[in-house]
Parts: C-alpha cells; sequence; structure tokens
C-alpha cells in the first residue's frame, strides 16, 4: 500500500477512535440532558438554538472555501500561494462575523419572539439561551479556519486529541447543571458557550504553534480575493439549504406540533449526528487526497478515490445504521427510558436519508475541488430547498409529522440523480461507470446483511441479548460482505496486510 493509502488508513482510525468517544458520550449526555431538562425544556433549547443554527450555512459556507482553497494550496506546494490564501480568508472572515452578529440580533431575535410556540413562564430563559447559542455559533465560526488547516494538512491525531477533549467537558457541562439551583437551561447554554471558547483556543495555539501560513494577517488581491468570495458565495447557498432542510423542517414541526415532536426530532438528530460522524470521519480522511490529486493533475487517482471512497461511506454508515434501524424502540428506551413520541420513527427514517446520502460526499468533493460550482449549487440546491414548500403543504393537508422525513428522502434521491449529470460538465467524469462501480456492490451488501440481521431478529424476543445479536450478526456479516463483494480485490489485500502489521500478526 503506498504512503497515501497509508495515511488514510491511519488518519482513518484515528477519527475512528475519535468517533467512538464521541458517540457513546454524546448519547449518554444527551439522555443526561433530557433527564435533567424535561422535556419541554429540551425541546425549547433545540428550537431556540436552531434559530441560530439557520445562520449556520456561514459555517458550511467557510468550511467548504478554508478547506479546499487551502488543501489545494498545498496539493500545489506554492507556500506564497498558500499564505495568499490565509491572508485573504482572515478577511473575509471578518466580514462574515459583523454580519452574523447584526442578523442574529434583529432578524433572529424578531422570529424567537414572534414565530416559536414558547410557553410564557419559559421565554425569559430562552431569550438567555438564545444569546449563548449566538456567543456558541461565533466560537464555532472562528474555528472553522483553524479546523480546515488541520485537516489540509492531515493532522488527523490533533483533530481527535480535541475532538475527545470538546465531548468529555460537555459531559461534564450536564452533570454540573444538575447540581445548579437556579435556571438550570440558562446554566446549560452559558456552559456550552463557554466549552466552545475553549476549543477555539486550543485550535488557534496549536495552528499557530506548527503551520508557518498560520499567521493573522490580512491580504488583499483582487482576483483571489474574488475567487474565494465567488467559491464561498456558491457554497453559502449549498450550505444553507443543507442548514434549511434542518432548521426550517425544525420550525415547521413547532408550528403544527409543539415542542414534545421537537424533542423527538432532537433525539433522531442526535443519532444522525452520531452514525454519520463515522462514515464522515472516513471521509474526512479522504478528502484532502481527493483534492490534492486533481490540484497536482492526477485524476485517475482522483476517480479511483471518488469510486471507492463512496463504497467506504456507505458501508461504514450501514455498519452502525442497520442494527439502530432494526432495534430503534430497544435502543431508545435504553438510553432514554422514556423517549418522546414519534422517536422512533424520526430516527429511523432519518437513518434510511443517511444511507443514500452518504454515496454523494465524493462527488461533492471533487465538484468542489474544481472550483466550478455556480451551476452545480444553484441546480442541486434548489432540488433540495423544494423540501421546505413539500413539507408545508404535506403538513397542511394533516399528514403525520414523520411525512416531512419522507419528503426529504425523495428530495435527496432526485439531488443524487442530478449531482452525477452535472459534475459531467465540470470535470472529466463518467456518471454511468461511477454508478457500475458503486451501486451493485452497495445493494447486493445491503440485502445480505439486512437479510440475516432480520432473520437473527424475528428468531429471539426483544431484549438486551437480541441487541447484542443483531449488533453482532450485522456488524460481522457487513465487514465480511463489504469485504468480499464490496471493494476491489487489491485493495482487499493491501487493507488487510496493513491491519495484520499494525497488529503485528506477521511476525
Amino acid at each position: 500500500m503506498d504512503q497515501a493509502n497509508k495515511r488514510i488508513f491511519k488518519n482513518t482510525i484515528a477519527l475512528y477512535i475519535r468517533q467512538m468517544f464521541v458517540l457513546f458520550i454524546s448519547l449518554y449526555t444527551s439522555r443526561v440532558v433530557l433527564d435533567v431538562l424535561g422535556v419541554v425544556d429540551f425541546g425549547i433549547y433545540n428550537v431556540v438554538a436552531g434559530v441560530v443554527g439557520m445562520m449556520a450555512f456561514f459555517n458550511g459556507m467557510m468550511g467548504a472555501a478554508t478547506s479546499r482553497f487551502f488543501t489545494f494550496g498545498l496539493g500545489k506546494s506554492n507556500l506564497i500561494y498558500l499564505n495568499k490564501i490565509v491572508g485573504t480568508t482572515f478577511l473575509i472572515y471578518v466580514f462574515f462575523i459583523i454580519l452574523v452578529f447584526i442578523l442574529a440580533e434583529t432578524i433572529g431575535i424578531w422570529f424567537l419572539e414572534n414565530k416559536l410556540i414558547i410557553p410564557d413562564d419559559r421565554m425569559s430563559a430562552a431569550r438567555i439561551i438564545y444569546q449563548f447559542a449566538i456567543g456558541t455559533f461565533l466560537c464555532s465560526l472562528l474555528s472553522v479556519p483553524f479546523i480546515s488547516m488541520i485537516t489540509a494538512h492531515e493532522s488527523m491525531k490533533v483533530y481527535a486529541y480535541v475532538g475527545i477533549l470538546e465531548v468529555v467537558m460537555r459531559l461534564g457541562i450536564v452533570f454540573a447543571v444538575s447540581y445548579i439551583s437556579f435556571d438550570k437551561l440558562a446554566a446549560y447554554g452559558g456552559l456550552m458557550m463557554l466549552s466552545s471558547l475553549i476549543i477555539l483556543v486550543i485550535y488557534f495555539i496549536y495552528c499557530k504553534k506548527n503551520y508557518e501560513e498560520c499567521k493573522l494577517h490580512f491580504y488583499f488581491e483582487k482576483n483571489l480575493f474574488k475567487e474565494i468570495l465567488s467559491f464561498s458565495g456558491w457554497s453559502l447557498f449549498g450550505a444553507s439549504v443543507g442548514v434549511a432542510r434542518g432548521a426550517i423542517t425544525n420550525i415547521l414541526l413547532n408550528m403544527f406540533f409543539g415542542p414534545v415532536v421537537n424533542a423527538a426530532r432532537a433525539v433522531a438528530n442526535q443519532i444522525s449526528n452520531g452514525v454519520s460522524s463515522f462514515s464522515n470521519s472516513f471521509f474526512t480522511a479522504v478528502r484532502p487526497q481527493i483534492i490534492k490529486n486533481y490540484a497536482s493533475d492526477n485524476l485517475n487517482r482522483m476517480t479511483f478515490l471518488m469510486e471507492q471512497s463512496a463504497k467506504g461511506a456507505f458501508f461504514l454508515m450501514l455498519l452502525f445504521a442497520l442494527p439502530i434501524i432494526l432495534e430503534t424502540p430497544y435502543i431508545l428506551k435504553l438510553w432514554l427510558k422514556n423517549p418522546p413520541d414519534g422517536a422512533i420513527i424520526f430516527s429511523q427514517l432519518v437513518l434510511i436519508e443517511l444511507l443514500i446520502d452518504s454515496i454523494n460526499l465524493p462527488i461533492i468533493t471533487a465538484a468542489n475541488a474544481t472550483g466550478k460550482i455556480k451551476l452545480y449549487q444553484s441546480v442541486v440546491g434548489g432540488i433540495l430547498l423544494l423540501c421546505a414548500p413539500i413539507s408545508y403543504v404535506v403538513l397542511k393537508m394533516g399528514a403525520p409529522a414523520y411525512s416531512v422525513m419522507l419528503v426529504m428522502i425523495g428530495t435527496i434521491i432526485i439531488a443524487t440523480i442530478a449531482r452525477l449529470y452535472l459534475t459531467t460538465r465540470i470535470l472529466d467524469f463518467k456518471p454511468f461507470k461511477f454508478l457500475k462501480e458503486v451501486l451493485p456492490s452497495v445493494i447486493f451488501v445491503t440485502i445480505l446483511s439486512a437479510a440475516l440481521s432480520y432473520t437473527t431478529q424475528q428468531l429471539l424476543t426483544e431484549g438486551l441479548l437480541r441487541l447484542i445479536a443483531v449488533v453482532f450478526v450485522s456488524s460481522i456479516s457487513t465487514i465480511t460482505f463489504a469485504l468480499f463483494f464490496g471493494v476491489k480485490k487489491e485493495i482487499r489485500f493491501q487493507l488487510l496486510n496493513t491491519i495484520k502489521k499494525r497488529l503485528n500478526f506477521n511476525k
């Protein structure tokens, strides 16, 4: 296995260790938060934070831009160009931080006061946590360029360590809030903001000490500024669509059904974030290689990485999603004791959506690598935005709350088809070759793994023993079928040989 593949493997392991901590601590934290805050306050926190979260498109926009340009600069091996990118990026960040603050303190407050359904006796606390949510978001936004530097340099161990520290701090926050005598909801929001500030400082200090290009300076060159801003603008549209799909859905559910359904949706989001993080961790390790190979004009290697990483992302998602989908009722009872009504179906549908969408990750990365994303983002974003008006009409007609998830799944499938076609317009990409390489493998592995896992489930009664059996069978079957039917023969041998060496089995 060449050095690039070995780096991907090592970074994936580091990120997976991170995500194991993040998943289990986050899931436990959510259970404790629900117990400490109660269903209503838990729902209020999520819907209020969701108002600020609607501006997270700035996070996605700048994350996509900085990641692409930092990685592209490293791929070009041009330090002068990279320093210009960093200086220009910091200049753009100043502008967007000011813009976010103005929007949050004007339109955001108006929406909180006039449109959300919040009990009168909790409105005061909602106003307080809204301000803390703004501070948390700004810290998160400021962390983006430093995270982009770390991932562009493929220093995933650092990213893993800081991620573990972050979830441990949040677990500590939950326990601290349980002992606080004053308003727990407001205290929780304040401590969450403090933890985000600490993480920002850690990222800044590390990048400043280790990366020569990390200099807090402003740089303006018209063409470069225009290029980054144009890319950022279209990334803004794409990121805003992604945020809107979640935030507007949350708001629609609040308007039609109230905070209790928001709590059910929040539980599903926690599961979604935990499961998707494993697939995203793998792709975080692959993404820099796709962009760097494009920058160095190694398109054959880039295409190979796209095809294999699409399958890898799906299989890793399936590994965790399949047993959860089958055992959702018992897992939620075990985790939350008394899960909110609707949490089961929301959780199952959101995992199906994630499985379908995981195949898009390499396509999105390749499109971003070219920098030519105007047509791509406008068409795909327009398709994905259709979920908002369609969901409103469906709910207005009296459909159940979970119907919004069916709408989101439908738009994801249509958007995937559009992505495949549009990528051919900006890149030497053969969509049918991609589909021929990816689809048969993922469908075959999914059917075999699901059949064995479902059979195991039906043979046992609900309980901890059945959960363990389903997890074991689904994990073994997914890994086995993915290795023997899902990846190329040479990759399988390289992967197994590397694992043997790492475990010293070759001695």
